[in-house]
């Protein structure tokens, strides 16, 4: 797998009811992202299974070319940032993984605005606030190469909120 090339695609939103992973490339068999949050102890101040030999890079990374240790719900709530932090350059690294996109408003409303319609339309209504696409690489790229998926990322998100807007309309 060449350095510039990224692991991993996702799409992440949040709204009205919270974060959640629309899409993740390449998809994971949910075998796989179970074993990982079996492994996680539920009560965050428990302590894990200690095993010996154990790597602790392989936890949370990159193996074998593909993105392991995080789970759907982890991803969402890591790579959906506040509203203010929209229009603006993302990125968060992770030991030695790298997450790059532009989190983008879905519509120009202010929160109090989105507050209103909600507390006037049905309750089963869904509004998305924001989406973010993301790529996923490796934290030893260059500086050039993240600025071009950061570059794509954004150019994906003004056409993505160009359609989102057309069919609404």
């Amino acid at each position: 797998m060449d350095l510039c090339d990224p692991v991993s695609i996702i799409l992440v939103t949040a709204g009205s009811r919270g974060q959640s992973l629309l899409f993740r490339y390449p998809f994971l068999p949910p075998c796989q992202t179970e074993r990982r949050e079996k492994e996680i102890p539920k009560n965050r101040f428990a302590l894990g299974k200690v095993e010996e030999n154990t790597d602790t890079r392989n936890f949370s990374g990159i193996k074998d070319g593909h993105l392991i240790g995080f789970s759907d719900s982890t991803l969402a709530n890591i790579l959906s940032p506040k509203s203010d932090a929209c229009g603006t350059k993302f990125e968060l690294k992770v030991d030695e993984v790298l997450f790059v996109g532009h989190p983008t408003l879905a519509h120009e409303r202010h929160d109090h605005e989105f507050k209103r319609n909600d507390s006037s339309s049905r309750k089963d209504d869904v509004i998305m606030k924001l989406f973010n696409v993301v790529f996923v690489l490796q934290a030893s790229v260059e500086p050039s190469v993240v600025h071009c998926y950061h570059d794509l990322s954004k150019r994906i998100a003004i056409a993505l909120k160009h359609e989102e807007i057309r069919y609404s309309n």
